[in-house]
């Protein structure tokens, strides 16, 4: 039967390869988060980006309709129809805006769930370092 001596220099080392493979799984877990994190950027980025375009779609289809309706009625390009266009390209720009806006707020999410996830991962190893210690 092995001495305490023996026993507790296995322990040790035990806690040791424990310690390296922790760092090494918690340095994995990052990179992926950060591979993760990009990815849904790059999605959040695209949306924004088609709904911006739809949103100028819809906007030219609505002032081409009132132009349209008023010349099919007989009536001219009046200051009513020129307020109307004015109107939409207002509220078209205002959904934008806040398109924009939205997805700026989703990247400042991201990075900081990165940054917390980020913070744990170091948080463990440093808690593996000190179960590595108690050891000893």
């Amino acid at each position: 039967m092995p001495g305490p001596a023996t026993l507790a220099i296995a322990g040790l080392a035990l806690s040791a390869v424990g310690t390296a493979g922790s760092f090494v799984q918690q340095g994995k877990q990052a990179k992926q988060q950060k591979k993760a994190r990009k990815a849904q950027q790059a999605q959040q980025k695209e949306t924004a980006r088609r709904s911006r375009v739809q949103a100028l779609r819809e906007a030219q289809i609505n002032r081409s309709r009132s132009v349209n309706a008023t010349a099919a009625t007989g009536g001219g390009f009046s200051s009513g129809i020129a307020g109307g266009v004015a109107s939409q390209g207002s509220q078209t720009g205002q959904a934008l805006g806040f398109s924009t806006q939205m997805s700026g707020l989703s990247d400042v999410i991201s990075v900081a769930n990165q940054k917390a996830a980020d913070a744990a991962s170091i948080g463990a190893g440093f808690g593996a370092v000190a179960g590595l210690g108690v050891h000893l």
